[in-house]
C-alpha cells in the first residue's frame, strides 16, 4: 500500500483440511502466516528509520455445520503469535517490543443467505498477551500499558445482488498488529465497498471506495486513515482472456499529536 515501505518482501499463506464428520458437520484445521521482511541495513543516523521485520504465525480449528446446501454457521479458535524484531542497543538502549501472543474465538458464516446475499467471514473477541512490557510513547511516560488486553476481529466480506446485472460487495478486516518502527502495536482496519455494472456480456464497470485506519492509541497519540478512489471497466475478449482499464486516487492524512517529530 502506499503507506509502506517499498522496499521489503510480504509472503502469506493460509492452508487448511476439511474433514466432512456426520450430520452435515465438518472439521477444518488451519494454518495462517503473514511475513514481512523490511530488508533494513541499520544505522543511527539522524532522519533515518530503522525499520525491522515482523511476522504474525496462528493456527485453529473451525467446526462447521451446513444448515443448508449453500450455507454454513461455522465456530472457530485461534492460538497464534505475533513477533516484533528488536532493534540493537546502540540504536535503541530500551529494546521495545510488542511480540505478543494472542487467542481469538470466532463465529462466522460462509455461503448464501438468501438469494441476494451472500456472507462470508468470521467475527469476535482477541485476547492478547504481550511478552515484554508495552511502553506508551506520549501519555503518561514511564508507566506501561495493559499487558492483557481484549478486542475485537473481524474478516469478513458480504455481496448484495440487487439485480442480475448488479453486484454490491462490502468488505472489513479488523485486527491488531505490529508496527515496522520497532516500538508500538497498532489496530489495522480496513473497510472497502464496490459496486459493479455488467453493462454488456463482455463489458463491466466498477467504482470503489477504500478506508484503511492505524491506529496507534494508546501507544502512541497517532491515527493514520488512507482514502482510495476507484474507478475501472473490464472487457472480456472471451472466457480466457481480459483487459482492464482502471484508476485510482489516494489520499493520506495523520492525526500525531504535536506534529511530525524531526
Amino acid at each position: 500500500t502506499v503507506r509502506e515501505r517499498r522496499d521489503q518482501w510480504q509472503d502469506r499463506l493460509k492452508a487448511w483440511v476439511k474433514a466432512d464428520l456426520c450430520g452435515g458437520l465438518f472439521i477444518r484445521p488451519t494454518v495462517s502466516l503473514t511475513y514481512y521482511d523490511l530488508a533494513t541495513e541499520f544505522k543511527d543516523l539522524k532522519g533515518y528509520t530503522n525499520y525491522v521485520d515482523r511476522y504474525d504465525l496462528n493456527g485453529g480449528v473451525d467446526l462447521g455445520y451446513g444448515v443448508s446446501r449453500n450455507l454454513t454457521v461455522l465456530a472457530g479458535y485461534r492460538y497464534g503469535h505475533q513477533y516484533q524484531e528488536q532493534l540493537p542497543k546502540w540504536i535503541d538502549p530500551n529494546r521495545y517490543t510488542v511480540t505478543n501472543d494472542y487467542q481469538r474465538v470466532l463465529a462466522g458464516l460462509e455461503g448464501t443467505v438468501f438469494p441476494w446475499l451472500k456472507v462470508d467471514g468470521y467475527a469476535g473477541p482477541q485476547f492478547t498477551s504481550y511478552t515484554a512490557d508495552r511502553p506508551t510513547g506520549w501519555a503518561a511516560p514511564g508507566e506501561l500499558i495493559d499487558k492483557n488486553p481484549v478486542s475485537f476481529y473481524a474478516d469478513a466480506a458480504v455481496t448484495v445482488l440487487p439485480t442480475a446485472a448488479d453486484t454490491v460487495i462490502f468488505r472489513v478486516r479488523r485486527w491488531n498488529w505490529v508496527s515496522s518502527t520497532g516500538r508500538n502495536a497498532y489496530l489495522d482496519a480496513m473497510y472497502d465497498v464496490a459496486y459493479r455494472r455488467q453493462l454488456t456480456k463482455a463489458l463491466q464497470a466498477e467504482l470503489g471506495a477504500r478506508a484503511w485506519q492505524a491506529d496507534y492509541n494508546p501507544s502512541a497519540a497517532r491515527d493514520d486513515w488512507d482514502y482510495t478512489f476507484s474507478a475501472g471497466v473490464r472487457y472480456a475478449v472471451n472466457e480466457h482472456l481480459s483487459v482492464d482499464l482502471s484508476y485510482a486516487y489516494d489520499l493520506g492524512r495523520s492525526d500525531q499529536e504535536g506534529g511530525v517529530p524531526d
